[in-house]
This record gives C-alpha cells, sequence and structure tokens, in this order.
C-alpha cells in the first residue's frame, strides 16, 4: 500500500473519505469531515491508494459548531 501525506483538499471528495468514522457511534458525514478539513487552517491527510483512500487526517482549528458528534 502506498499513502502520500497531502495538505490540500482540492481534490479530495467525500467519497474517498468514505468509511473514515469506523466504530464511532454517530459517526459525522464525509461531507461534514470535508468541511472541517476546507475550514482548517493547516491540515494533513493520509491518502492511500484504493478504494475509500483517506486513511487519517490531523486538522487544525476545527471550525466553531462542529461538535463531532
Amino acid at each position: 500500500m502506498h499513502i502520500q501525506y497531502r495538505t490540500d483538499v482540492d481534490r479530495l471528495g467525500p467519497a474517498a473519505l468514505t468509511g473514515f468514522f469506523v466504530g464511532w457511534p454517530a459517526p459525522p458525514s464525509p461531507a461534514t469531515l470535508l468541511e472541517v478539513l476546507q475550514g482548517s487552517s493547516h491540515r494533513i491527510i493520509a491518502v492511500a491508494d484504493g478504494p475509500g483512500g483517506a486513511r487519517g487526517a490531523a486538522p487544525h482549528r476545527v471550525p466553531n459548531g462542529w461538535s463531532g458528534s
């Protein structure tokens, strides 16, 4: 498996974030995670080849109003 670390979300869509919150009791949607990443001042996204793509993300400065639940 090849993993790229990216700081841009320009070519990242909700489909790449599907399955990101496995095991969470009330996970946010992939579209919501994308909004959080887009609204963050700094971010690093680990993207693997294949379906789902994103394996990890570290947003900084989560936008107001997003509680993660």
